[in-house]
């Protein structure tokens, strides 16, 4: 396919079929590569060893020793990385027209904008040239993209995934992200990229209360109309199915008042943020050629030459009031869904308003780093021909609940991805079933339901008295029987919480289950089985509430 503005390094075919050899090898003697076979294109802000790392700037170039962390752990498990990608230099822009190397197209739409900065790692991708394309987002970079080319984008929470070894842009708002086809895919690759590196100020790691699922319905924020006053009519439209599509599904729309995250938005170029664009790359506007430098990108990094220091100061402080506005919006729902793009302009457009174009196109982008918010970019549909996309942004390490909303509106099945969280395993078998009265205390702080499981025939269940409705369980040994229930992962703080309001006869403990392991769950005290009901033969608290031709109450 011809498409040379996609790549400004492709390795040779020799090279990639040796490495692919050597992954094989690695496969066949046992080596756990779940990304085996996976061809990846890498941003050429990012380092991969042995090949230059240029930022779409030819005199910048040099030949990175080691890759970034983020590239070595997607090779070590398996991944094959192609080649570099062409990008808006300095990963400076949104359209991807911004490079020496050639503007990169859309996709499937040659005439129009491909979106950038990592817009050749996009196109590789929607082209079915790679199987992930590795990207960074400071304003909107992982996810315009990805809603004009109809794919995947995850932008994870800020520190999760290293930036060691990237380009910086804004260093304090720089993230490595991920394309890809599927949410599933994406976000795999991402679980395997996060983890704390060495020598990486920016690094978090994953809290005690990070949820892992989100609510079976959730509640989503959406913007008020004024908000969305810029889309034109069929774009509107567009937005409006997805929202209609989610409520069909159960889920609860909550409006918002977008203009915080509208102004904290702003605050990236038009405030004082945009002087850490010249602190990582500034000194390049006196080394290096002009002609090696885009009009468009010279002219944001050397307008922030001369701010003050007060000016980068009252911004910060502008910035935290403006995230507790937002955050407040935010509270009682899941996630917000936006737009990701308010259009999708051809290249004629932004040549005739480069400047324009860019702001425009991050209207609902620009404030999500600044907020500290994770998000997950889809495509929804089609109009006017083309892709449209929507974006998932939910908090900080709520990553989780915004990748679950985003497969309702792909329709990929709920999934359980290896790495990401702490999950604390615990088996339930009565009122915190799911459907029952006390799910709730699972549910809300985001624990993820595995699936059924049985106990070992060790146990027997019995109907304890009071309210709400609840067996208690009772290892009895060889007279006992294999009792129904469900295996959850939770929060380890939700656990702990959980813990702390149980009241007796109910404790946790360890439970066998019927395939040997030993699993945290509730048990009961056997005194308090000696005055109620034992309800075993019906093997499960369900069942028994079926028999008993009893409604549920949760």
């Amino acid at each position: 396919m011809d498409r040379p503005e996609v790549w400004i390094t492709l390795r040779g075919h020799d090279e990639v079929l040796a490495e692919a050899a050597l992954v094989d090898a690695r496969a066949a003697a046992g080596a756990d590569l779940p990304l085996c076979g996976t061809v990846l294109a890498v941003k050429d802000n990012i380092d991969v060893a042995g090949l230059p790392t240029t930022a779409a700037c030819p005199s910048f170039g040099y030949l990175p020793e080691a890759s970034a962390p983020a590239v070595a752990r997607l090779v070590e498990r398996g991944a094959i990385v192609l080649g570099k990608t062409n990008l808006d230099q300095f990963a400076t822009g949104l359209t991807g027209s911004r490079s020496p190397y050639g503007a990169v197209r859309c996709a499937a739409h040659p005439d129009r904008i491909s979106g950038g900065s990592s817009s050749g790692s996009a196109v590789a991708v929607a082209l079915g040239l790679v199987d992930l394309g590795l990207a960074t987002d400071t304003a909107g970079s992982g996810r315009v993209p990805a809603a004009f080319q109809g794919i995947v984008g995850i932008k994870p929470t800020i520190g999760l995934v290293p930036t060691a070894g990237v380009v910086p842009a804004c260093r304090s708002f720089d993230c490595v992200t991920v394309f890809a086809t599927t949410v599933d895919a994406a976000e795999a690759a991402v679980a395997v990229m996060t983890g704390p590196a060495p020598g990486d100020p920016s690094a978090r790691a994953w809290p005690a209360d990070a949820p892992l699922s989100a609510p079976g319905k959730p509640r989503i924020g959406v913007p008020a109309s004024a908000a969305l006053a810029g889309l034109s009519a069929s774009w509107r439209a567009a937005f409006d199915g997805v929202t209609n599509r989610l409520e069909a599904l159960g889920a609860e729309l909550v409006q918002v008042d977008l203009e915080p995250f509208l102004a904290a938005g702003r605050l990236l170029y038009r405030g004082a943020f945009v002087a850490e664009r010249y602190a990582a790359v500034g000194a390049v506007l006196e080394r290096y050629p002009r002609e090696h430098l885009d009009p468009s990108v010279r002219a944001i990094i050397a307008g922030a030459r001369d701010i003050p220091a007060h000016r980068l100061v009252a911004d910060t402080e502008r910035l935290a009031r403006l995230r507790g506005r937002a955050l407040a919006q935010l509270a009682g729902v899941d996630v917000l869904l936006l737009p990701t793009a308010p259009e999708h302009p051809t290249l004629a457009a932004v040549a005739a308003d480069p400047l324009g174009v860019n702001e425009r196109l991050g209207i609902y982008t620009t404030f999500t780093n600044l907020l500290d918010l994770a998000a997950v970019a889809v495509p929804a549909g089609e109009v006017d021909g083309g892709p449209f996309g929507v974006t998932v942004q939910a908090r900080a390490f709520a990553d989780r609940v915004a990748a679950d909303v985003a497969r309702l509106i792909t329709g990929e099945p709920t999934a359980n991805i290896e790495g990401g969280p702490a999950g604390l395993p615990l088996v339930v078998v009565g009122a915190h079933l799911s459907g029952e009265p006390l799910n709730g205390e699972l549910s809300r702080p985001g624990a993820r339901l595995v699936g059924p499981v049985r106990t070992a025939a060790e146990y027997r269940l019995f109907a304890l008295p009071g309210t709400p409705a609840r067996p208690g369980l009772v290892r009895v040994g060889a007279d006992g029987r294999s009792i129904a229930g469900e295996l959850w992962l939770v929060p380890p703080a939700a656990l702990a919480e959980l813990l702390a309001g149980l009241s007796a006869p109910l404790s946790l403990g360890p439970l066998r289950l019927d395939d040997g392991r030993s699993v945290t769950g509730f048990l009961c005290e056997p005194h308090a089985a000696s005055a109620a009901l034992d309800i075993s033969e019906h093997g499960g608290w369900r069942a028994y509430r079926t028999s008993c031709q009893t409604t549920p109450t949760g």
